[in-house]
């Protein structure tokens, strides 16, 4: 369920049709932390991965990214060391070294399987090299490239979870991505009474049992992905009820308390693989969703 966010980026006339968090406040961190207890994470890698393919082609190039569009790319992170090191050449040398400082395999496997795509699919919508790419932070910890040149246009999110990462990346208006292992182990139910909004929380508890731990993992992830849309964190956008919302394949509109609904974000509820949930969060504008799968080797 990482943090990792973005806004503008670099130029050349490329794959764009015209071109183009630090701030989950810590005590929503600590708490999150606190709740997973002494075992923390139930690793999805430690379970057989099933994912659809038919719904995550994968495409013979990068294709145009056109206005109104979001692209929505899944990773798989690879398990074997052999393939994380021939990822880990493409990083730059900051990124190397904060991996090679990060204590556990799976957290750096996660790190390095999306700084990878982020760099490849980035470049490749701006027409330059990944070593090229300039990644910042902004002032709430939101990523975005810096450079080269002007592509204040592109807005990209990205997530990982488990074996999974999720890019988004679209034109002119925000966007958010979450991806969550629905293996986690932590205590939703007291989770759900402390962030959620009462109301959420009663049609949470209201739901079959069997739905219960599902439900809450769809409605916390479509929270970090309105945190990451926003720009400023989950501090903001704990009070958007998402539940009990028709969160399918088609967006549902949401907005926060006091604010007119077109000032509001499109939501829809994304599949990203067996044991896992996800959501994306758009602004108003973008129409089509097209989900893709990356793989290195792709042009």
């Amino acid at each position: 369920m990482s943090r990792e966010t973005a806004a503008p980026a670099a130029t050349a006339p490329a794959r764009t049709a015209g071109l183009g968090e630090r701030v989950t406040a810590r005590i929503l961190a600590a708490a999150w932390r606190r709740l997973a207890g002494p075992g923390g994470v139930v690793l999805a890698s430690r379970r057989v991965l099933r994912v659809n393919a038919s719904r995550w082609p994968l495409p013979a190039r990068v294709p145009i990214l056109e206005t109104g569009e979001v692209h929505l790319w899944r990773c798989l992170v690879p398990e074997d060391e052999a393939s994380l090191a021939r990822l880990q050449r493409r990083l730059d040398g900051g990124e190397r070294e904060r991996a090679a400082r990060m204590r556990h395999d799976e957290t750096r496997a996660r790190f390095v399987t999306a700084r990878t795509a982020l760099r490849h699919l980035g470049a490749a919508y701006l027409g330059c090299t990944p070593s090229e790419l300039l990644i910042a932070a902004g002032p709430w910890g939101k990523l975005g490239f810096a450079g080269p040149g002007d592509a204040a246009r592109l807005r990209f999110s990205l997530s990982h979870a488990g074996r999974i990462a999720l890019l988004a990346f679209g034109l002119d208006r925000e966007l958010g991505v979450d991806v969550e292992s629905t293996a986690r182990n932590i205590d939703w139910r007291r989770l759900a009474v402390r962030f959620f909004h009462p109301e959420e929380t009663s049609a949470l508890l209201a739901l079959p049992a069997r739905r219960r731990r599902a439900a809450f993992f769809l409605a916390w992830s479509c929270k970090e992905a309105l945190g990451k849309a926003h720009g400023e964190g989950l501090g903001p956008v704990l009070g958007v009820r998402v539940m009990p919302l028709p969160l399918g394949d088609e967006p549902v509109a949401v907005a926060p308390e006091g604010e007119p609904a077109g000032a509001g974000w499109l939501l829809r509820r994304l599949r990203p693989g067996r044991g896992y949930t996800g959501a994306l969060a758009c602004a108003p504008g973008y129409r089509t969703v097209r989900r893709l799968a990356w793989s290195p080797q792709l042009r």
